[in-house]
């Protein structure tokens, strides 16, 4: 919390009180190499490219070309970016359980991305 004080004709005027609550990374998860491999693909959402692989036992998600950052999972359909709280990876699965694509929401905006292969 923080606030912002004005001093006007000898007298000291609150202007604007920020509050803003704490945030912290969730407790990840592991997920078994299987489980990874459902995730890793190459996703598009109109005209960008966004990839998702994986180093081991290490989730990694970035856009071709530039770098990639790790990735951990709150749940088996959740990715989360350490120390990224706003952006969430929501996965979503056809009636067979595959991996179709997933919305990468920040806070209160869903942004959808389309799997178009797998790496």
């Amino acid at each position: 919390m923080t606030e912002t004080w004005q001093r006007i004709n000898g007298k000291w005027l609150l202007r604007i009180v920020h509050t803003d609550r704490i945030r912290i990374n969730p407790t990840p998860i592991t997920l078994t190499s299987s489980q990874i491999d459902e995730l890793v693909g190459t996703y598009r959402n109109m005209d960008s490219t966004y990839m998702i692989r994986r180093e081991g036992d290490h989730i990694l998600g970035g856009k071709p070309g530039g770098p990639f950052v790790v990735l951990k999972a709150e749940t088996r359909d959740v990715l989360f970016q350490p120390d990224n709280v706003y952006k969430r990876d929501v996965f979503q699965r056809d009636a067979g359980g595959r991996v179709t694509g997933f919305i990468a929401r920040y806070e209160n905006i869903d942004r959808p991305w389309i799997r178009i292969g797998e790496q």
